[in-house]
């Protein structure tokens, strides 16, 4: 499994710019480019995370327990 350690990572991940504070920051995914990146076929944050998704499709899953299935 591929960790993201910060959110300048992410955002790096995301080709968006670094962040203006290093703990706190928006990311609006629509307008977000995804690198090509072995980090996204599975990974964990390693930091705090709150997301809203429209429409999501998929499984997620909280630990060993799956949340939703769409």
């Amino acid at each position: 499994m591929n960790a993201i350690k910060s959110i300048s990572e992410f955002r790096r991940l995301l080709s968006l710019p670094a962040p203006r504070h290093p703990l706190v920051s928006v990311i609006n995914l629509s307008q977000s480019i995804f690198l090509d990146d072995e980090v996204w076929k599975g990974f964990v944050n390693r930091f705090y995370c709150v997301t809203m998704k429209r429409e999501a499709r998929g499984k997620i899953r909280y630990g060993q327990q799956p949340v939703l299935q769409a």
